[in-house]
């Protein structure tokens, strides 16, 4: 798993999610979760955060759909992060199963995007 792992921070290295508050991508691993039966609940429990704390789930493609386009006329730098973000999403996709993107808070948003490898382990 600890190859997952390394893909993924080679992949995510660098790259923010530019929103209200800028962020860089950390890559986590939250151990070994049971799949069947998962629900942002067990989310909630495993981050240890109270259970009416609100949480949206979103597919990953949507979640990154402004950061995988880079608009027309935008430099090459632009159009490179675009493609490094799709990279991202396909080694996600690829590499783990049953992702998606967990935001949770309502005035701060903390966005997990994680999936379980073949071992149960939950990361992103």
């Amino acid at each position: 798993m600890s190859d997952i792992l390394d893909q993924l921070q080679m992949a995510a290295s660098g790259l923010w999610v530019i929103s209200e508050t800028d962020a860089a991508l950390e890559i986590v691993d939250l151990g070994k979760v049971e799949q069947a039966g998962f629900s942002t609940n067990n989310l909630l429990q495993v981050l240890s955060l109270p259970p009416d704390t609100a949480i949206e789930t979103q597919e990953v493609t949507y979640f990154f759909r402004n950061m995988t386009k880079a608009r027309e006329g935008a430099s090459e730098e632009k159009i490179q992060e675009a493609k490094r973000f799709q990279e991202l999403v396909e080694l996600l996709s690829r590499q783990l199963k049953d992702v998606k993107a967990y935001r949770i808070g309502q005035t701060r948003i903390d966005a997990y995007l994680l999936g379980w490898t073949n071992d149960d382990q939950l990361i992103g």
